[in-house]
Parts: C-alpha cells; sequence; structure tokens
C-alpha cells in the first residue's frame, strides 16, 4: 500500500490520525523520514504560497538499512523553512507506533496553515458563518471529520437563506419556501445563486449524508472536495460584490468628470 504523499502527511493528515506502514514502500518512508524535498505550500509568514524546503540526506545508507529504522518505534521530527525567508519554518513530529505512522504536534497549526485560504471571505460573511467555516477547518484539523461537516452544512444553508433574501428584496418571493427540499430551493433560487452553487447543488447532500451515515475517517477524506466546493460559492460571491463596488466606482467616476465639464461650459 503506497504511503500517502508528504504534501497529505505534513498538511493534511489529521493529529493522532495513523496511517498502516507495515506493506508501505520501503523507499516512500526511506524519503519522508530522512530525505531532503521541496515543496509549495502557503507560508503563515509571506501570507503568501511559496516553496518550502525539507533538509537531510541519507546517500551513505542502504535502503535496506533505512527502512528497517523507518518501520521502528520512535519518534522524528521534520523542520521545514520558507524559501523566501528562512525565518518562517514549519515543524512537525511524528512517531511510528507498532507499525503505524502517526502525527503528534505541528507548528503552526493545520488550523492556522489553512485558515488563510478562507480569510479574504470572512468579511463577506456574517459573524455567525464566519465563525462556523473556521469552526469547520478547526475540527477537521484535529480529526474530527463528522463535525466538521456539521459545520460546513450550516455555512452552505446561511448561503442559500443570503440569496433568498437578495431574491425577496428584488420582489420574487417563491411559494413556500421553507417546504422545500434543498435541492428544490437551490432550483428555485438558480437565477440568484452563484453558478458553482446550482451545479454543485450534491455539495449538500454529500454534507447531509456525511453527517448521518459516513464514519469519522471518510468524513475526514471527503472533507478538503466539499471545502473546495464552499470556497467555490464564496469566490464567486466576492467576485460579484467587487465587480458592483468597481461598476459604482467608475459610475460616480464618470458622473463626476460630467458634471466638472458641464460647470466650466457654463462658466
Amino acid at each position: 500500500m503506497p504511503l500517502p504523499s508528504i504534501h497529505d502527511l505534513l498538511f493534511n493528515l489529521g493529529l493522532y490520525e495513523k496511517i498502516n506502514i507495515e506493506d508501505a514502500e520501503p523507499q516512500d518512508l526511506v524519503n519522508f523520514r530522512y530525505e531532503k524535498f521541496q515543496l509549495d505550500h502557503y507560508c503563515t509568514g509571506c501570507k503568501r504560497d511559496t516553496i518550502f524546503e525539507r533538509k537531510g540526506g541519507s546517500d551513505s545508507a542502504s535502503v535496506g538499512y533505512l527502512r528497517s529504522i523507518s518501520k521502528n518505534d520512535g519518534s522524528f521530527r521534520l523542520h521545514l523553512s520558507c524559501n523566501r525567508d528562512d525565518n518562517h519554518e514549519y515543524f512537525f513530529h511524528f512517531v511510528v507506533d507498532d507499525m503505524n505512522l502517526v502525527k503528534i504536534g505541528q507548528y503552526p497549526s493545520i488550523a492556522d496553515i489553512s485558515l488563510p485560504q478562507v480569510r479574504k471571505y470572512l468579511k463577506l460573511m456574517g459573524d455567525t458563518e464566519a465563525g462556523e467555516l473556521t469552526k469547520a477547518i478547526g475540527l477537521n484539523s484535529h480529526g474530527i471529520g463528522i463535525g466538521a461537516f456539521v459545520y460546513l452544512r450550516r455555512v452552505f444553508e446561511n448561503l442559500l437563506y443570503e440569496h433568498y433574501e437578495i431574491a425577496k428584496k428584488a420582489g420574487d418571493n417563491i411559494d413556500d419556501f421553507e417546504a422545500l427540499r434543498v435541492d428544490e430551493k437551490i432550483g428555485a433560487l438558480k437565477d440568484y445563486l452563484p453558478a458553482s452553487m446550482v451545479e454543485n447543488k450534491v455539495t449538500y447532500s454529500i454534507l447531509s449524508v456525511g453527517i448521518h451515515e459516513l464514519d469519522e475517517d471518510t468524513c475526514k477524506d471527503y472533507f478538503p472536495v466539499v471545502l473546495a466546493s464552499i470556497i467555490q460559492i464564496l469566490e464567486e460571491d466576492l467576485q460579484a460584490k467587487q465587480k458592483r463596488e468597481q461598476a459604482a466606482k467608475l459610475k460616480k467616476e464618470l458622473n463626476d468628470i460630467h458634471s466638472k465639464i458641464k460647470g466650466a461650459q457654463k462658466s
């Protein structure tokens, strides 16, 4: 069984989540535990995506010897440095216990690393909705999959009702809206919703099934995809808001120029 990618082990694996390594490829274990590597990720110091590097080396040792070490009980640490600024560092602590690889610590936390991807949307959201989104990310970072799904579903529902209020203000009253199923509500609001919310309405179904029928591990596996769906909805809302603001600004600037010209002509 192949070992998850280094990126997933560092940034997606929750604390105390076990990965069985009994059948893992020896070279994958060697590469992860001992070798140097580079990967792209968000830097909390630079506040932008960058390249992180882990320095290491094991050229002088045999793969067989390293394989036995990699699978022995014990702990090891990984230290990554940002290529833009060596002072920006990430630390990870793993333990091998009874043929299981377990992450027992890291800094910054998964939540701290993950939250920047949604931070720009938080001002777009109400306090309650923003809090629920951050709680979902925080719970998932601590290996709680079902609870994270609960909060993501609330975010989805809140976004749906925000656009329902927009429809009502536009005078578009929908009969028996509260009695409709969520997929029917989405269909009724399709002219007011972000396209991704309409196209990917199965997101709500996945979240609901996850809460009631799936186990923690399955919810954790699906979390990145359903979070990406929520982020896509928020991105469309943000772009629409920015477009409205730019249009209003341009209109004001044009009207100001027009007023100045008319004033100069009169004088």
